[in-house]
């Protein structure tokens, strides 16, 4: 499910009832409007650890009823 594809879910559900959806988008480093409001890193800070590299990321999530 990595990259830039789409993906196509079915679920029953009974006449009327409600759906909630939450869905989230994460990816390393940040978008270019982004990273030019927060600027560089400060000298005493780092970004966080993840395996075995250090990076910055982005995460957008969103949750709604259908």
């Amino acid at each position: 499910m990595y990259g830039s594809t789409s993906r196509e879910i079915t679920c029953d559900l009974d006449p009327g009832a409600p759906l909630e959806v939450g869905v989230a988008d994460h990816w390393i480093g940040l978008p270019a409007e982004a990273a030019s409001l927060v600027g560089p890193r400060p000298p005493d800070t780092m970004p966080v650890q993840s395996g075995n590299r250090p990076f910055d990321a982005a995460l957008v999530l969103a949750a709604f009823q259908l």
